[in-house]
């Protein structure tokens, strides 16, 4: 960790184009945005949905953490809510997740973190195809440079689209602007690649998670007996971490509801901040 902070804007990625009503047009678009649709899922699973899972285990109380508590605080709870059988609730997968629900009349707390971790866990798998994805972007967007006039294109192609004049000058914008759009887009897309590391080293040390599994219900059977079944309660009884000092639990508690208020939406990463131990540089454990 450094003396000086450093970020790195991890910025939204916007599907949405504007309609030409040209048919032809307007299905390059569509293919444009569910590829951007499906890259900003994957922005929002290192960013919101990591984020989320951190806040409803309570894992930032920790000194130091990886995303393996994550899971171990969802498995416990699986397994309290089982009555100390994690069996009860779900079936191991080979894959990300790595698990699946049988039981679906979980609490609600349980079933949010559930939710998140999967995202997460998914958007680890699919950033791997990052650059397939980003390839097939910029050849959408090569094809949009025309070899003649926009307005000459759109002439030929008014009768069959019942474009009037005014139609045409719209689609004629839209095209336009969502050929702007389309390459700013795919900058934003690139700087998907900060976590690419990260999803290989969660996709690598996962085959861990059937340990945890095996495990879970030596914690969860206490759990159950206790009545306890928020993950955070779970992991305030059961967790051995070293936990930070009060004063600065207070100061990060304080932080992360406004983080919660603001939905997640600061996507800023500062490599400095002691409550964003998540990106790796090479000296710290940032993840699992």
């Amino acid at each position: 960790m450094g003396s000086q902070g450093s970020k790195q804007k991890i910025k939204r990625i916007d599907p949405t184009f504007e309609k030409t009503n040209v048919a032809d047009m307007d299905a390059t678009f569509n293919t444009a945005s569910k590829l951007l649709n499906h890259l900003e899922n994957i922005r929002l699973g290192f960013t919101h949905e990591k984020e989320r899972s951190v806040d409803l285990t309570g894992i930032w109380k920790l000194k130091d953490r990886t995303y393996t508590d994550v899971v171990k605080i969802l498995y416990w709870s699986f397994s309290s809510y089982g009555q100390g059988n994690i069996r009860k609730i779900v079936r191991i997968l080979d894959g990300p997740p790595y698990y699946e629900l049988i039981n679906n009349r979980i609490p609600f707390e349980m079933m949010d973190l559930h939710r998140t971790v999967t995202k997460y866990l998914r958007a680890c798998e699919d950033i791997i195809a990052l650059e397939s994805h980003i390839n097939q972007l910029e050849e959408i967007e090569k094809s949009l440079e025309l070899k003649e006039d926009l307005a000459e294109v759109l002439k030929r192609k008014a009768k069959r689209n019942n474009l009037d004049t005014l139609g045409i000058i719209k689609a004629a914008q839209a095209y336009s602007n969502n050929q702007k759009k389309i390459k700013e887009q795919i900058e934003n897309a690139k700087l998907l690649k900060i976590f690419i590391p990260e999803a290989k080293r969660v996709l690598e040390r996962s085959k861990g998670f059937l340990v945890l599994f095996q495990e879970a219900d030596e914690i969860g059977r206490q759990a159950y007996q206790k009545k306890l079944l928020k993950p955070e309660d779970i992991f305030d009884a059961f967790h051995p971490g070293e936990r930070k000092f009060p004063e600065e639990i207070r100061v990060l508690k304080e932080k992360r509801a406004q983080r919660l208020e603001r939905g997640y939406e600061d996507d800023d990463i500062d490599e400095d901040d002691a409550d964003l131990k998540w990106r790796d540089n090479g000296t710290c454990i940032s993840c699992l």
